[in-house]
């Protein structure tokens, strides 16, 4: 953590959401409500690119909102799990597994019913 928080409300309960709105904002270097002073990039991904059937992953922006959300290969958002809890771990909201992490990210897979076929930064 660059800034010893997380770019989310406090909590005392591990916090998911999807990597969209602001926080996405803050991991490509914007300063959505000054949660990035220092406008650091954390990472670079491509834009989405379009697709028959669907949009290809990369960060797709949704044009009446101008949201912009991370897409993982079969055009789904990848889910961020961040231990905003402060206990040194996240749970695998998928699972309910303890990681010894301090977040973790998924992506549900291509049939979004099966784990089997999740994209996990993790194992």
């Amino acid at each position: 953590m660059d800034y010893d928080a997380w770019p989310l409300p406090d909590s005392d309960r591990d916090t998911q959401t999807v990597c969209g709105g602001a926080l996405l904002e803050v991991l490509l270097g914007g300063n959505p409500n000054g949660l990035n002073p220092k406008e650091k990039i954390f990472v670079d991904f491509n834009p989405a690119g379009e697709r028959r059937g669907g949009v290809a992953r990369g960060v797709w922006e949704d044009e009446a909102t101008g949201t912009r959300l991370l897409l993982d290969a079969h055009g789904r958002p990848f889910v961020v799990v961040f231990d905003t809890g402060g206990d040194g771990q996240v749970t695998d909201p998928r699972t309910g597994r303890a990681i010894a992490e301090p977040a973790i990210v998924y992506g549900h897979g291509k049939d979004f019913t099966s784990i089997d076929d999740d994209i996990l930064s993790w194992d």
